[in-house]
This record gives C-alpha cells, structure tokens and sequence, in this order.
C-alpha cells in the first residue's frame, strides 16, 4: 500500500469519528435541554431568583363612563287608526293637534344636535361654545308624525352633564282633546313599562325605535292582573326592529282584557328606545291620552311619583317579583298622610284606586317590604270629555334637569325624601342656552313645595337641580291655556332627566405570577 493510500484511509476514519462526536454531543445537549424545559414547565423558581420589578401583585380600578348620550323624542301623539268609515259624524280624528318639543345638553361637550331618527334634518348650536360649563345647547321645534333624536357628544363625565328633552301635544277638537307629554327616552337593551289597563276602549301603542345601523330583535314578555303566570301573547311576541328606524306593536291586542299590565322587553342585537302611546275613550266621548315610559332600571322599597294635583282622581298600578305588604301615602305641602295599605302578589300586576288627591297634592310615596314597581295614573274631567296623564315612581338622584316645550304653562312640583331639611339649587336656561338665573329652594322633612320657572327667572325654558344629599324627587306638571280656554281637562306630567353620570368600574388585576 502507498503512502498516499494509507494517509487518505487515515482521514476517512478520523472524519467519521468526528461526526460521531458531533451527533453524540448534540444528542445528549438536547437530552439536556428538554429536561431542563420539563422541570422549569412543572417547579416554580424561588422568589430570590426572579429578576426584581416595581410591580406588585394586587388590582387596580378605573372608572369608565358613556360619553355619548342619546334621547329619543316620540312623534307627537297619535291615534291608531285615522281611516275614515260610515257617516262623517261618527268617524275618528285627531282634530287639531299641536306638537311642541324641547332639548336641552349640559356639561363640556364635542358635540350636541337634533335629527330625525335616519340622521337626517340636523340641528345644532355652532355659535355657542359647547365648552362653557356655564352654558346649554338648548334647541325648540315643532312635534310632528316623526319622531327626533338628541345626540350628545361629551367631553367628560361628571355630576351635572347629560341631556334632557320632552314632547306634549294638545289638542281641542277631534279624538285627543286634552294634553299628552313625554320625558323624551335613551336607548336601552333590557327595559319594562307599568301600563294602565287593556280593557275595551283603551288602544296602547308600543313604539319601539332602533337608533343604531344594524338591525335588532326585541322578545316581549307579560304579566297581569289575573294570575301569576306570564301571559301567552295573542301576537308575535318577538319583533324586529331595523336599524334607524321603528316599528309599532299593539299591546292592547297582544294582552287583552287586562286591568293593569307589566311588559318586559329585551332586546338582542342593539339598544333600542321604547314608549308606549295610550288612548282612552268611551264610544265618542274622549277619555284622554299619554305616553309611558321605561320604569326604573331596578324596583325599590320606597319610591316616589310627583306630579299628582290636588282634586285628580288616582289610580296606582304595582308589580313586584315578590309578594308583600306595601303601604301608599299622600305627600302635601304639609307633610305626608297615609292613605291605603294593601297586598301585592309576586309577578301579578296590583292596580289600587284612591279615589280624588287632596286638594294641596303634589306626590305620592310608595313604602313595601319588598322592591315593587309603581306607576300612577291621574285623571280629571270636564263636562264632555277626560283626560289623564302618566307617572313613575322613581329615587331621587343627586342632579337632575327638565326641558319645557314652547306653549306650555308649568309648575315644578319638588318632594324631599330625606327625615331632614333639604336645600336646592335650581338653575334656569333661556332659549339661548345661557343661564337665567338661579334660585335656592328648601323642602323641609318629607313636604313637597311648587314653585314656577318665572320665579327662578324670566324666559326660563329648561331647568337643572342640584342636590348632594340626593333627597328631591321632582318633575314638572304642564298645562296649555288654549285647552283650559276651551273649558276641557288637559293634565300632562314631564319627568326629570337624571345628570348623574353613567360609569362603571373595571377592575386589573396584578399578578407576577405571570412570570414565574
């Protein structure tokens, strides 16, 4: 063998042995490896060797808030069904109907306007400063067949800004003589309705309106005055709402021959805003008309409605979850008296008549042993015809405000909750959106007092309520001098809007084991 030969023999084999060594290595580093991967996935290091960080473990809490508020204005009131039949004498109509509506936004905002419910039609403000806490978007129009849209854009969220807007319609002539008014409504996904009864000659409209762009359905559930058990509806029990648009139900049809009646509606893809149109006649005798709107998001053991006028018939409709005791009382300029003690029965409506308020009414407290809904309804009447308005018990909130259209006459009825004297600020807003003037009004001890916009200033159009101690449960009482100069009853009640900002709390929680 040459040299050469032996030498080339001689790498080969030391070549293949290095590669040996090198898949040997490799394997055993790998072994290695894995298994300090296995003991790391299953051990935990101790504290000592984790690399140090100012973090701690613990939470931490942020408030968040809605920025952007909407309140849905209703048409004006309206009959269900203008269609003329048999002999001109003895058809329906909506006569002379007036429509008027008032807005109104509060607080530092981006931006605040009016529109129809499709955006279109926009109104606004560009020449006031919407940053000037000291001024309001304050905006008048006429109510007709449509209904209209306040949005609200705003900068921060705190006590004292939000929206307040409301509707009344009056009418002398025709099939809705008399007064029907609204506290114009925010969108919601869960809300309900304490409804008077759905007897013959009573028509009640639910007008449900979608606001957002996409499409949504709403499922209706009902109880009533004869028995516990939830009412199969005569109707489709679920509706759907396209987006910015609206569609109306006919409840009095879906639960009929109901003396009172509890509807719960919940809808599944967006928010929706609800009212609901209610029309009273007795053959051609005119019995009144109102709107209803959503409850209280959760019932409570003591509620208050103001608004209810001495010499007005009252009825008070209640629902509960749970049966109990509940005890119902006149609230006066005087103090509170007790009126009626009664009985609800779980998931049945309760309807409770009072016969005629005393003459110095301006409220009704409802005390139970369990948290109930209530709702009044307050009637007055003239030679030829009768109307009525509508009514919810609410809390007091800490602020709070109410828009009054153009061509109402209204009255500020104001309860103290609270065991102890109260004193608010009441602030007035011209048509302008700058303020008027302000006044400060005491409610001793569980009193109600009235006073008029004109007292805080003149031109006042709309009104907020400032009180820390959150005791004043308030709301305006309206009238029209052309329905009183027709010698017919007119009764309207528009609630107040609460100022108190929407929040929640969202919670982070802090933890290192995250990188151990």
């Amino acid at each position: 063998m040459s040299r050469s030969t032996r030498s080339g023999a001689a790498r080969r084999s030391r070549s293949v042995w290095g590669t040996v060594g090198k898949v040997f290595v490799s394997s055993v580093t790998a072994i290695l490896l894995l298994a300090v991967f296995g003991l790391l996935a299953v051990l935990t290091p101790a504290d000592h060797l984790i690399d140090g960080s100012d973090a701690r473990s613990g939470s931490h809490t942020v408030s968040v808030g809605q920025t952007m508020l909407q309140s849905y204005c209703p048409a004006r009131m309206q009959l269900a069904d203008t269609e003329s039949y048999g002999d001109s004498a003895y058809q329906i109509s909506e006569g002379n109907i007036v429509g008027k509506a008032r807005f109104a936004a509060f607080g530092s905002m981006y931006s605040t306007a009016v529109t129809s419910l499709n955006g279109d039609d926009k109104h606004d403000t560009p020449d006031i400063d919407l940053t000037d806490q000291t001024k309001a978007f304050v905006y008048g129009s006429d109510a007709g067949a449509d209904p209209l849209l306040l949005t609200s854009r705003m900068l921060d969220v705190s006590k004292g800004s939000g929206v307040a807007a409301s509707v009344a319609s009056w009418a002398t002539e025709g099939d809705l003589q008399g007064l029907s008014s609204v506290q114009c409504v925010n969108p919601q996904l869960r809300q309900s309705f304490l409804l008077p009864a759905t007897q013959t000659g009573w028509t009640q409209q639910l007008v449900l309106a979608n606001p957002t762009e996409k499409s949504t359905t709403v499922s209706m559930s009902m109880w009533g005055t004869g028995s516990a058990q939830a009412i199969a509806s005569s109707t489709d029990s679920k509706v759907t709402v396209a987006g910015k648009s609206q569609t109306v139900v006919d409840v009095s049809a879906a639960a009929p021959a109901q003396d009172g009646l509890y509807l719960s509606l919940t809808s599944s893809g967006a928010p929706v805003s609800a009212v609901v149109r209610v029309v009273h006649a007795e053959g051609l005798a005119p019995r009144g008309s109102d709107y209803a709107t959503p409850l209280p998001a959760t019932a409570a053991t003591d509620t208050t409605i103001a608004g209810v006028g001495g010499g007005q018939d009252v009825t008070v409709n209640l629902y509960s979850d749970q049966g109990g005791d509940v005890t119902l009382s006149w609230i006066t300029g005087s103090g509170t008296s007790e009126a009626k003690k009664d009985t609800v029965t779980a998931n049945t409506v309760k309807s409770i008549g009072f016969g005629k308020a005393p003459d110095d009414a301006l409220g009704l407290r409802v005390e139970s042993g369990s948290a109930v809904y209530v709702s009044a309804i307050c009637s007055q009447s003239s030679d030829n015809q009768t109307d009525f308005s509508l009514a919810n018990g609410v809390v007091a909130v800490a602020s709070g405000a109410v828009a009054i259209p153009d061509g109402v006459d209204a009255t500020l009825a104001m309860v103290n909750t609270a065991d102890q004297t109260v004193t608010t600020k009441l602030i007035g807003y011209g048509d302008d959106g700058t303020q008027k003037g302000e006044k400060e009004v005491t409610v001793e001890p569980h009193k109600a007092v009235s006073i008029k916009p004109s007292e805080i200033a003149d031109g006042v159009v709309t009104v907020t309520m400032s009180d820390d101690k959150a005791s004043i449960v308030w709301s305006a009482m309206i009238g029209v001098n052309a329905v009183n100069d027709a010698h017919l009853a007119g009764l309207g009640v528009i609630g107040s809007s609460s100022l108190m900002p929407a929040q929640a709390q969202v919670r982070a929680d802090q933890s290192l084991s995250v990188v151990k």
